[in-house]
């Protein structure tokens, strides 16, 4: 849990980290609401969530980071560039995201999701299965459930999976609770 401290101090000190009532755009409803871009502005507070995520995800070995556009541009290749990786992004196309301008994933290529805020997961699930088209490693299950009382940044590994997901959460209380994404094989 310090980690989590910590990143919630970080959000924080930047006024990202907002209590409240708030509508989602998914149509959720939320004691807490992260905005993004007020941590983006700053580039010191950037780096600093980004060298978490990738000191928490280096000794699983990726070899490729990866995220959706847009905010998942910015943390992908800033937690990239700190392991020394490549870093792409996955862009809306027909039927979910794609890898354009001459992007590539080699095959069995072990890839590291990283996403700014995470409320359905249908970003990370697109990208996903972007790496998986792309002939990417593959993804394993892995499913966190009723985490609404954490209203911060939350990362999240695949357990045993090749695709590894790290993600801010924007938490989101529902009818049946929040949960991080589900990834199926």
């Amino acid at each position: 849990m310090a980690r989590q401290a910590e990143l919630s101090a970080l959000l924080r000190e930047v006024g990202a980290l907002m209590d409240g009532h708030f509508l989602l755009s998914s149509g959720r409803h939320s004691p807490a609401y992260v905005e993004k871009f007020r941590l983006l502005q700053h580039p010191e507070q950037t780096e600093r969530l980004c060298r978490l995520i990738a000191d928490r995800f280096r000794d699983d070995g990726p070899e490729l980071v990866a995220g959706p556009t847009t905010g998942g541009v910015i943390l992908s290749y800033e937690v990239a560039r700190l392991l020394g990786l490549r870093g792409i992004f996955a862009e809306k196309a027909a039927g979910g995201r794609a890898f354009q301008r001459g992007f590539e994933v080699r095959p069995g290529e072990r890839t590291l999701i990283v996403d700014d805020v995470l409320t359905t997961g249908g970003s990370i699930r697109d990208v996903i299965e972007a790496v998986r088209r792309a002939g990417g490693s593959r993804c394993q299950s892995s499913r966190r459930s009723n985490c609404a009382s954490v209203p911060a940044i939350r990362i999240s590994p695949l357990s045993t999976g090749r695709c590894l997901i790290a993600s801010r959460r924007r938490t989101a209380a529902s009818s049946n609770g929040s949960r991080d994404i589900t990834c199926r094989t």
